[in-house]
């Protein structure tokens, strides 16, 4: 009963706002916006948290490159196996959450579509539906993209050319048009308006704007860092929760011009060809895609091997210096780095996991030659460092071979 009246409501709002010939104001497209938002909230968020989902694997494959055993195995072919294994796991785990993301950002504009139309249905049938809208919501946003990276780099033609397409996703969804034809549908519908609707926009972000300084104000002041980190989960928490208004907005918005233009044929074909090349361009995007995991894993223990390899490599500096100062004091090197003053025993730790092919018992390996005229300091590198090779090396005093 309750969700007939919230409709008949809808109903008799939906031609006073939006079958005027003038644009609305800024609070009665709001007004609109927010009692949309109450009444149907839990079928937004529902929603909004389905794209939550899709980020989950990616978490799983992020967490496995904090555990040693899949990414420092001493084995080679093992480790080249499991570097192939998160790089796969990575790439899977980033067009699921792609997927995932625009399905429910499609999914959520699918559900107000369906509210307003009078035909509320279920989150699961409303991500059904925004399925077949998926790979052109996709295309659209990437050459949305493309479009607004190459504009902002004059700033004022950035902002223009986002207000101009601000609307090509319901033109895509209500009303039908392809990827391209809905930002020239967009770009069709606001001009004439542009100065008015990027004043409604401003308003929008301002009111956006005042959250992000209200949470703000605790650090300037100085609170501790343990209370700073809950209140950004808490605006974290509240910016997810509100995140649905601005897209009402937007759809109430672009209906309200639709009614006003509803006179004026469009000149934009709703069918459209030559999509091969924006297709194309997605297409290269994935391919990136696929590599970029594969090679951030591979740079990333690339950059630990080599770190352990500097620490390797200045801790031999250190003891050989130390024995240097031991042979000056007296006479001979040591027995043993153990006795040697300047020397603490946490010095003496090699660093773990061992590096490359290095034996997993690595350590400082150090001996007495020539009658304590001399020494051998054995260690091993994963891929060398400077002068110093990848694998066994050995300090003496006339330096490192």
């Amino acid at each position: 009963m309750e969700m007939e009246n919230s409709q008949n409501t809808e109903s008799e709002r939906r031609p006073d706002l939006l079958s005027r010939k003038e644009l609305a104001s800024f609070q009665a497209l709001f007004d609109a916006s927010l009692k949309i938002y109450k009444d149907w909230f839990f079928k937004l968020i529902g929603m909004q948290a389905v794209a939550l989902l899709g980020v989950l694997p990616l978490t799983i494959v992020l967490l496995l490159l904090l555990v040693p055993v899949f990414t420092f195995q001493e084995n080679a072919p093992v480790r080249m196996i499991m570097f192939v294994f998160l790089g796969l796991s990575g790439l899977i785990s980033i067009i699921f959450m792609i997927y995932i993301s625009i399905t429910a950002q499609a999914g959520i504009m699918i559900t107000i579509k369906n509210i307003m139309a009078g035909n509320a249905k279920s989150i699961k049938d409303n991500f059904i539906e925004a399925r077949t809208y998926t790979i052109k919501y996709l295309v659209n946003l990437c050459v949305f993209l493309f479009v607004l990276l190459w504009a902002l780099l004059l700033i004022v033609p950035g902002i223009i050319f986002a207000i101009l397409y601000s609307l090509a996703g319901w033109a895509l969804i209500v009303e039908g048009y392809g990827s391209t034809s809905a930002l020239k549908r967009s770009r069709e519908l606001i001009n004439g308006y542009g100065f008015e609707v990027f004043l409604k926009y401003l308003a929008l972000f301002f009111m956006w704007l005042v959250i992000a300084i209200i949470f703000a104000i605790p650090g300037i002041l100085g609170v501790n860092e343990a209370a700073l980190v809950g209140l950004r989960i808490l605006e974290r928490i509240i910016s997810f929760i509100i995140a649905p208004i601005p897209i009402i907005f937007t759809y109430f918005l672009f209906l309200n011009l639709q009614s006003i233009k509803a006179d004026i044929p469009s000149k934009i074909k709703r069918k459209e060809g030559g999509g091969g090349a924006v297709v194309a361009a997605v297409a290269v995007i994935f391919i990136i895609l696929m590599i970029i995991p594969t090679l951030a894993i591979v740079s990333l223990n690339s950059a630990r091997v080599k770190s352990r390899d500097a620490k390797i490599s200045a801790t031999v500096a250190q003891i050989q210096t130390a024995l240097e100062i031991h042979y000056n004091n007296f006479g001979s090197y040591p027995e043993n780095l153990y006795s040697v003053e300047s020397l603490q025993p946490t010095d003496l730790v090699y660093p773990q996991p061992v590096n490359g092919d290095c034996p997993k018992d690595s350590k400082y390996d150090y001996r007495q030659t020539a009658d304590g005229q001399d020494y051998e300091l054995t260690f091993c590198l994963g891929s060398g460092i400077g002068r110093l090779h990848g694998g066994i090396n050995t300090a003496t005093k006339s330096g490192i071979r």
